[in-house]
């Protein structure tokens, strides 16, 4: 039968089979360009997102009212949400162009014949022992993988992550309108990602902060064995310490507390004003209106000295400096430090949940934590605020906050991590032990130490005796 069939009809049935490879082999290669577009479309957006500064963002805030301003705000307020979006879009387009581009090069290779040439090389040439088939399948998988890692690192990565951080807020303007429309599609893939990942992040966290307080422990037993058993050693010591736990500590832990707060209200004459700073020495003082949870700005003593010679009716409130800079009592002082740092600070105004001013911290008090108590001029109350007795016993205020005892007496604070509650002062203590205010000459037993009550009225309890008792 087959000799019956013409030649031409052979030639033509095969140049059809081949120009019909062409054309599915130039679909699929087109294809694959605009796969490695979205992929680099996708990768340069994970980084101009993710690289917009806190003053891009108030820009876009405060000067912008385009709708790709405020999809980029809707998008950078969740985070987990976009990056989570972002990745699986990558993925899945990469993973488009693994297998489009295996089976372009399989069909390029086998029409071609480049791949059995190679096989048949290898085999001939080089004495490799394998199938040539089976070698065929492999110099096609070796190209696959080499030639389309190469595309997705070089186009889909490299190059568009590169322009991205040069031009992120444009990138990301670009950008906006696109993503968000794939957030919408892909959200219950997403949501359900970052659910798992936020479950398997706080498991983490607890692990690592488990991990940290052991770590800290060992780190305080070899400074111990480290450090030379003298006066000088005990000092390297504490400061290690100090360093070490920095990172722990709380704002409200180190504060002047609100009782203490020397503040100016406006309606002061400028010849009380002159008194206080005078009598008190303070460089700085917050200024209040009618009380001190309406902080309306900040008075330095420096300012006053141009106008030590005006008389009463001198309106000193044109010096105040307007800027008040507010932190709630959680916020940690190495975060503070940085804070103050970046925006040159040296004072800020403690609130508590209710955004009552609570307490004062200043630069001085952080740096305290680390190296010391620092003492000048104008700390005479502070140097007397505690009487010692003996080796073991010393009377209080009972607002002397735990962390100056600790510090005044070289007690470990950790020691008071687990029974202190939210009680950062000598008082709060024994109020969280006892659960109300206590009478007169109440004692009670914390660790090795024990508490007195010496002097109490109806609200607050005034001065304590904290004795340290020592193992029979």
């Amino acid at each position: 039968m087959e000799a019956d069939i013409p030649l031409w009809y052979h030639f033509n049935f095969h140049h059809t089979l081949l120009l019909d490879a062409g054309i599915s082999t130039g679909y699929s290669a087109a294809f694959i360009v605009s796969l490695l577009t979205i992929s680099a479309f996708l990768a340069a957006s994970e980084v101009a997102f993710f690289s917009l500064t806190d003053n891009d963002i108030d820009k876009l805030k405060q000067g912008d009212d385009s709708s790709s301003a405020r999809h980029i705000l809707r998008l950078v307020e969740m985070p987990h949400t976009l990056l989570a979006t972002i990745l699986i879009a990558h993925t899945i387009v990469n993973i488009g162009i693994v297998i489009i581009s295996d089976f372009v090069i399989k069909g390029v290779f086998e029409n071609s014949g480049i791949s059995h040439h190679w096989a048949a090389y290898i085999t001939g040439q080089l004495s490799v022992q394998m199938p040539e088939e089976e070698l065929t399948d492999t110099i096609n998988f070796l190209v696959t993988v080499v030639g389309v890692t190469s595309l997705l690192v070089l186009f889909g990565e490299i190059t568009p992550k590169l322009y991205a951080r040069s031009n992120n807020v444009k990138l990301a303007r670009f950008a906006a309108s696109p993503i968000t429309y794939l957030v919408k599609i892909l959200s219950p893939v997403s949501r359900f990602l970052v659910r798992w990942t936020d479950t398997l992040e706080e498991k983490l966290e607890h692990r690592s902060a488990s991990s940290n307080i052991a770590t800290k422990e060992e780190f305080d037993k070899a400074i111990d064995l480290t450090v030379n058993n003298d006066k000088t050693g005990d000092q390297e010591a504490s400061f290690l310490k100090n360093i070490i736990n920095f990172g722990d500590v709380e704002v409200q832990q180190i504060m002047c507390p609100r009782k203490n707060i020397v503040g100016i209200d406006t309606i002061e004459t400028y010849k009380d004003v002159l008194a206080l700073v005078k009598r008190s020495g303070f460089s700085r003082y917050p200024v209040y209106e009618n009380d001190l949870d309406n902080v309306i700005g900040i008075l330095y003593s420096k300012d006053l000295l141009e106008h030590l010679d005006e008389d009463g009716s001198f309106v000193w409130t044109n010096l105040v400096e307007k800027e008040v800079v507010y932190v709630p009592e959680s916020k940690k002082i190495d975060d503070l430090l940085r804070f103050f740092q970046k925006e040159k600070q040296h004072l800020a105004i403690v609130v508590d949940e209710f955004g009552g001013t609570s307490g004062l911290v200043s630069l001085e008090d952080i740096m305290e934590q680390i190296i010391g108590e620092i003492h000048d001029e104008s700390d005479t109350e502070k140097l007397i605020r505690f009487q010692r007795i003996d080796d073991n016993n010393y009377i209080f205020e009972g607002d002397a906050l735990l962390n100056d005892v600790c510090r005044a007496l070289k007690i470990d604070y950790d020691k008071f991590t687990e029974v202190r509650g939210d009680a950062n002062a000598l008082a709060g203590l024994v109020l969280e032990k006892t659960g109300v205010i206590p009478k007169k000459d109440t004692e009670i037993e914390i660790l090795n130490y024990k508490i007195k009550v010496l002097s109490v009225n109806k609200r607050r309890i005034e001065k304590v005796q904290f004795t340290i008792v020592q193992p029979s």
